[in-house]
């Protein structure tokens, strides 16, 4: 009998959780059809800093110089590239702005700037580039939504103390990963990029592809949002004296050390960019002691 009542509560609780999981998947389905309708601004916001740091302060045009002879024996019509300068524009015969006859025989040299955009590399890149950013668009804007959906799954299992520190630390985490997402974008992506286009340019040219860039940003927002999720947390442990002040003051080397690991371990390979990730770790870190202490001395005025 209390085999059977056994059986019977686990088979509920993995009907619970396919539920939970199916409306979670529809959510970040949906999401995602929401996200696909507007991928392109999405990709002009993420590049957004690469095109700021490419030409910031000149306008910078790469030259392409093409020479065409028409070598049959008829007048042929050519369309020309945009923005191209034709050589001795008055020995042609045009037909409109973009377009001239060349006579049989007759050399054509003409030059246009090529665009300046992140490179792909393959016909397929674009596309499996596009799912993936809206996928990953998709997840971070519906984690209210299949948060929720999973809160209620663990919410019924869990004891009135334990709920009173989960639902504070889930409603404060998408501040503070916005938070982290702001600091990527606005200061760590456009520095990195400037460290990183210097560094390259006397051994190579800078000519960065769509997907590795997109990789790199999206490994950026990723590393920062961690970090500042891990400083959510420790305040957490500090508000509920699981830990206290003086507990991480004497830690506090092992953090550094830590924090400077975490930032090598989740940025690119440059100093600079690790420096970026490990300094607001650390700042973090110093929050929670001075919140650890402010709480020491408010606990002593209360209770003498």
């Amino acid at each position: 009998m209390l085999e059977n009542e056994v059986w019977k509560s686990l088979w509920g609780h993995l009907a619970d959780l396919r539920s939970t999981l199916i409306r979670s998947f529809t959510a970040i389905g949906i999401g995602f059809l929401i996200v696909f309708s507007f991928y392109q601004p999405i990709f002009h916001t993420l590049t957004a800093n690469w095109e700021r740091t490419h030409f910031s302060s000149v306008t910078k045009e790469i030259m392409q110089r093409e020479r065409v002879v028409n070598t049959t024996s008829d007048s042929i019509t050519y369309v020309l590239p945009r923005g191209a300068n034709v050589a001795q524009k008055e020995s042609f015969e045009w037909i409109d702005a973009q377009s001239l006859r060349l006579a049989p025989k007759q050399l054509l040299s003409y030059e246009y700037p090529l665009p300046n955009r992140l490179l792909i590399l393959g016909p397929l890149e674009g596309m499996v580039l596009t799912f993936k950013v809206c996928f990953w668009c998709s997840l971070a804007l519906t984690a209210p939504i299949w948060g929720y959906f999973f809160l209620q799954f663990f919410l019924p299992g869990l004891r009135s103390g334990e709920k009173a520190l989960l639902i504070p630390f889930f409603a404060w985490s998408g501040l503070w990963m916005g938070a982290g997402f702001a600091l990527a974008y606005f200061v760590t992506i456009p520095l990195a990029n400037s460290y990183l286009e210097a560094f390259n340019a006397p051994i190579g040219q800078n000519a960065w592809t769509l997907t590795h860039y997109i990789d790199y940003t999206l490994m950026l927002f990723l590393g920062h949002a961690l970090a500042f999720e891990m400083g959510l947390l420790l305040l957490c442990l500090v508000h509920y004296q699981w830990i206290s002040a003086d507990w991480l003051i004497s830690k506090r080397r092992h953090m550094i050390v830590c924090a400077f690991i975490i930032g090598a371990l989740l940025t690119p390979p440059d100093i600079p960019t690790q420096f970026m990730m490990a300094i607001p770790l650390i700042s973090l870190y110093e929050l929670a002691i001075l919140y650890g202490k402010w709480q020491a001395r408010l606990k002593h005025a209360i209770l003498p």
